[in-house]
C-alpha cells in the first residue's frame, strides 16, 4: 500500500473516532472574552481596596487621630531625647562618684542604675530610671545634675486632640 492509499483509511478513522467522541470542532486556541475581563476584576479589586484604605484615613483624619506610625516616631523620638540627656547626666554622675571616692553601695548601686538604663524600653521603666538616679544623687550626698522631674505620660503619648 502506498501512502496515497492510507489517507482515506485516515480520514475514514479520524471520522469516526470524532463520531464516537462527539467532537465537532476543536476548541479555540484562546477565548478573547476571558482574556479581557481577567485584567478588569483585577483592576476593580484594587480600586476597591484603594478606596478603602482612603475612606479610613480620611475618618480618622476627620476624628483627629494620627496613624499609629506617627504616634510611635514621637515616642521613640521622646525616648531618644531621654537616653541621650540620661546618658549624659549619668556619665557626669561616673565622674562625681570616681572623683569623690564613695563607699562600695553607692557604687554598686550607680552600676544597678546603669544597668536599668540600658535596658529601659518603656515610660515606666525610664520613670523608674530617672528616680533611682535622684535617689542615688541624694541618698550619696552626689551632686545633682540637671535633674529634671521623671517625664510624665503626656510626654511619652501625644495628645489626641486636635492642634489649632
Amino acid at each position: 500500500m502506498s501512502a496515497e492509499d492510507w489517507t482515506p483509511l485516515a480520514e475514514e478513522y479520524i471520522y469516526l473516532l470524532d463520531v464516537q467522541t462527539d467532537a465537532t470542532r476543536a476548541p479555540p486556541a484562546h477565548d478573547d472574552q476571558s482574556l479581557s475581563t481577567e485584567p478588569r476584576l483585577l483592576w476593580v479589586h484594587v480600586v476597591v481596596i484603594v478606596v478603602a484604605l482612603f475612606l479610613r484615613w480620611l475618618c480618622k483624619a476627620i476624628a483627629g487621630q494620627r496613624p499609629s506610625w506617627v504616634r510611635r516616631a514621637k515616642t521613640a523620638a521622646a525616648l531618644r531625647t531621654w537616653r541621650i540627656r540620661t546618658d549624659a547626666r549619668l556619665n557626669q554622675l561616673a565622674d562625681a562618684v570616681t572623683r569623690l571616692n564613695v563607699d562600695v553601695d553607692t557604687a554598686k548601686r550607680y552600676v544597678l542604675v546603669l544597668q536599668a538604663f540600658e535596658e529601659a524600653r518603656s515610660q515606666q521603666d525610664a520613670t523608674e530610671v530617672d528616680n533611682r538616679i535622684l535617689e542615688l544623687e541624694q541618698g550619696a550626698d552626689l551632686p545633682t545634675i540637671n535633674a529634671e522631674p521623671p517625664k510624665t505620660a503626656s510626654h511619652w503619648r501625644p495628645s489626641l486632640r486636635r492642634r489649632r
